[in-house]
């Protein structure tokens, strides 16, 4: 996965995220390849960075919103809690909202990330 992955990073980094998260989701269709939630965060975070206007964030919103359930989706179908969203996947998440005015998704998401209890919470 990880000679991929800089694909996948390559694409974020360069102002893509549709390139990026088109080759993570090829990436995905190999069930032998151990992912993280790191490598969908390189992807949210690439879709945030392209958002500079609402239309473009209510986007990047939307896309960030289907990977989250994407990873909680394939968390549970691999028995793997390293594919689960991690505090930096809910603090972009929380960003892209509050840019957007939208403090009741923030505080969802405050809520939803205070409940899971992870060790990951560190550093949000």
């Amino acid at each position: 996965a990880g000679t991929r992955m800089i694909v996948v990073d390559s694409f974020a980094r360069r102002g893509r995220p549709q390139e990026a998260e088109d080759e993570l989701r090829e990436i995905l269709k190999d069930d032998s390849l151990k992912l993280t939630a790191t490598c969908f965060n390189t992807v949210i975070r690439a879709w945030f960075d392209l958002a500079h206007d609402n239309e473009t964030r209510v986007r990047a919103l939307r896309q960030c919103n289907g990977l989250i359930t994407e990873m909680q989706r394939l968390a549970g179908e691999r028995n793997d809690s390293r594919l689960l969203p991690n505090a930096d996947s809910y603090a972009m998440m929380m960003e892209g909202n509050a840019r957007l005015a939208r403090t009741g998704e923030v505080e969802a998401i405050l809520t939803r990330l205070l409940r899971t209890g992870k060790s990951q919470m560190v550093g949000v």
